[in-house]
């Protein structure tokens, strides 16, 4: 409050609307840096779910222009012609599935994908074009020799891969889930935290700017009233810098001055 009285009434009156612009600006500015952590990280999340799905897209063309075929061929659910077409059209499908794959990638996942995925793709397209030649030679001993030994050779290799890689991918998915939700938690804690310091800041200044302002303006009203009442001996003596502090040792003044022209 001694502070508080050596400060002009304005200055105080600032300084109330002040704190708790600047209280609710650390807030703000609090919360809208766990926006961008969190819209990064879900960014992310995004990716990856965009990336396990282009993934589960390339297995699923890759099962339906190569697997289904020959497999139907081999069992009599399809026919020659039937497999041949397929089989045809596959490798475009295979292709462009492959490319959906990687554009869903970030540049340092992509460089990892084509290490780990690109030679087992390799050999994908080779298991096409292998069975595009046995089914054009429409030979059953030749299907079942490349069913028993070549397809799952070329073919297995790459599913297991993919099965690993969609693994990982979707930890990855889980763990960016999982930090925004902790970053989401410690955001709201401080938020929360700053808030209520925020809210005791400034009811305290409140506080202590009401009593600076209001204990000597009682003074020198109940001066005033004692002086009314013929008593020219009381004072206010009203300390501090202010205006209610000038006026105080004004009142003051103008009392020592009255009871000197009585004396005299």
């Amino acid at each position: 409050v001694w502070f508080m009285r050596n400060l002009r009434i304005g200055t105080r009156l600032f300084m109330l609307l002040f704190i708790p612009l600047v209280v609710l600006l650390i807030v703000g500015a609090n919360a809208y840096t766990g926006f961008l952590t969190t819209s990064r990280v879900l960014s992310g999340v995004d990716r990856g779910v965009t990336e396990t799905n282009t993934l589960n897209s390339l297995a699923a063309t890759i099962r339906a222009g190569l697997l289904e075929p020959v497999n139907g061929l081999n069992i009599g659910s399809v026919s020659w012609e039937e497999a041949g077409q397929r089989l045809a059209s596959a490798m475009p499908e295979v292709e462009r599935a492959w490319n959906d794959y990687l554009a869903s990638t970030d540049a340092a996942t992509k460089e990892s994908v084509q290490d780990i995925l690109g030679p087992e793709m390799a050999n994908i397209t080779k298991a096409l074009a292998e069975s595009q030649e046995v089914v054009k030679r429409r030979d059953r001993t030749q299907l079942t020799l490349f069913l028993s030994n070549d397809l799952p050779e070329l073919s297995t290799p790459f599913f297991d891969t993919l099965q690993a890689q969609a693994v990982v991918t979707q930890q990855q998915a889980n763990k960016a889930l999982q930090e925004t939700q902790e970053t989401n938690n410690r955001f709201l804690t401080l938020l929360i935290g700053l808030s209520f310091a925020g809210v005791v800041l400034t009811g305290l200044l409140g506080a202590y700017i009401y009593k600076s302002i209001s204990t000597p303006l009682s003074r020198l009203t109940d001066t005033v009233r004692k002086v009314a009442a013929g008593d020219f001996n009381v004072r206010a003596a009203v300390t501090g810098g202010d205006e209610l502090a000038a006026l105080g040792q004004a009142f003051d003044g103008l009392l020592d001055e009255r009871l000197a022209t009585l004396v005299s």
